[in-house]
């Protein structure tokens, strides 16, 4: 795509079958290798989760960004520790949002899977106490010890589901206070923050980290597929997006025009530009003009600080 200066070639715009046919070679190869490929990010997500959930058993039941939340909220020309202290502050507001949604029946169920597990896994550690021995005992093949381990595990997963009683109703608050951090909210979420339609929007943004998990690992297996009949169909709107949206900058190289700011070509008044543009050369939300806001915002701060 880029040559040795960084710069879209221009055989890689006018050749959108030779995209075609490489998308769908990338994919063939994919699915042929798909059964070695899964044992690579098997292994990362055993040691890259495997210790956090034994020590923390209840981060199995914690919510994380996606990796689509992320790119739709990081903004242009935006650093990463910014954009992650933006994102871990919204994470607090986020989960209270959803816990606005509490589901009665499930609730209860966690309620007494908690009760029964936390239960047994404190008599258990009682007994270790009467009598150490006692936990070497085996029932169906594993001692104590290990039923003290599980129980504990279940009731701290099942504990984290458990619906708030203290919890105060205010959909429309909790938004707004993730809003501030996420800076997205889309027209059709406006007003309309207290509907099951919107927290299920929200919530595939914000999934719990096992669904994101096994995310991952099934997409091993669904990228070839998308590579060989989905994406192929999308080459013209992709190229075409390229050729729109690209411009050369000295000693930079081609970049996104809309990381320029050029309110002239890409402004959109209802987010308050001085211009309006075609509604095809917009950002999606006025992202480029929150961008803008943001950007200064920090370079103020520069100034005044050092």
């Amino acid at each position: 795509m880029f040559d040795s200066k960084f710069c879209v070639r221009k055989e890689f715009l006018t050749s959108p079958d030779v995209l075609r046919k490489r998308l769908i070679f990338v994919g063939i190869a994919m699915l042929i290798l798909s059964p070695c490929l899964v044992i690579f990010p098997l292994v990362y997500v055993i040691l890259r989760h495997a210790e956090e959930i034994y020590n923390h058993p209840s981060t199995a039941s914690s919510r994380r960004w996606s990796n689509l939340s992320r790119w739709i909220f990081r903004e242009y020309n935006e650093v990463d520790h910014f954009f992650r202290h933006r994102m871990n502050n919204s994470a607090v507001h986020s989960l209270n949002y959803l816990k606005q949604f509490p589901t009665p029946l499930v609730s209860i169920m966690a309620k007494f899977v908690s009760f029964v597990s936390g239960g047994l896994a404190g008599a258990l550690i009682i007994i270790g106490f009467v009598g150490e021995s006692i936990l070497e005992g085996h029932i169906f093949g594993r001692n104590l010890l290990w039923y003290t381990i599980v129980f504990g595990t279940i009731a701290a997963i099942s504990r984290k589901v458990v619906a708030d009683e203290l919890q105060v109703f205010d959909p429309e608050g909790a938004m707004c206070l993730a809003v501030h951090q996420t800076h997205y909210m889309p027209k059709r979420w406006r007003g309309k923050e207290n509907s099951e339609l919107v927290r299920r929007e929200f919530e595939t943004l914000f999934p719990y980290t096992i669904i994101m998990l096994l995310e991952e690992m099934a997409s091993i297996f669904i990228t070839p597929y998308l590579l060989i009949s989905e994406v192929p169909k999308r080459v013209d709107d992709i190229l075409r997006f390229i050729s729109d949206f690209t411009i050369y900058v000295d000693g930079v190289g081609d970049v996104c025009s809309l990381s320029l700011f050029n309110f002239k070509k890409h402004g959109n008044r209802n987010y308050g530009s001085p211009f309006n543009a075609l509604k095809g050369l917009r950002s999606s939300q006025g992202k480029m003009e929150k961008s803008f806001l943001r950007y200064m915002q920090f370079q103020v701060f520069l100034l005044l600080f050092y």
